[in-house]
């Protein structure tokens, strides 16, 4: 077909790209389609990754020596640790909790802190429960108040560390 182009043509072209678009954007807002982004609240989105470093601190063998417990403590700051990051990414939470989740993420900073403290002192044969001693559930009650079920039980989990 050599001829002139009917005018009709770039009508119909230019109406099949505005439907198009419509269909992309409405597509893009539509909650229904499952996007985590889209439907999750803050709180569901940090519950998930406590929920993940739930599952793996609950699948960490109990130690029964010091090179176990230095072992267990590097397991559990590498899942404490993630959890940490995986929050702060989230940005700001909903509801003006920004204070109280502030609060928790130092919390688990000294989580960390003390499990560190716990490894190194089982590595170098000191009293690794008098740094486990330091480890406690505040991480947890933080939690709880931010509605983050999964964290609270993580943070037991993780202060309940033989």
């Amino acid at each position: 077909m050599n001829g002139p182009v009917p005018k009709s043509v770039p009508w119909i072209v230019l109406g099949l790209v505005v439907v198009l678009i419509v269909v992309w954007a409405t597509s893009e807002g539509d909650e229904s389609t499952g996007s985590p982004a889209v439907q999750s609240s803050w709180a569901e989105r940090a519950d998930a990754y406590c929920s993940d470093g739930l599952q793996e601190a609950a699948a960490l063998p109990l130690p029964g020596t010091a090179r176990e417990v230095a072992a267990d403590a590097d397991a559990r700051i590498g899942i404490v640790a993630t959890v940490r990051d995986g929050i702060y990414t989230l940005g700001d939470p909903d509801a003006g909790d920004e204070a109280l989740a502030a609060v928790y993420v130092r919390q688990l900073d000294a989580d960390l802190g003390t499990l560190d403290a716990i490894a190194t002192a089982a590595r170098q044969g000191g009293d690794y429960a008098a740094a486990a001693a330091g480890l406690d559930e505040s991480a947890g009650r933080t939690a709880s108040q931010l509605g983050l079920s999964d964290c609270a039980a993580l943070s037991q989990a993780i202060a309940r560390t033989p």
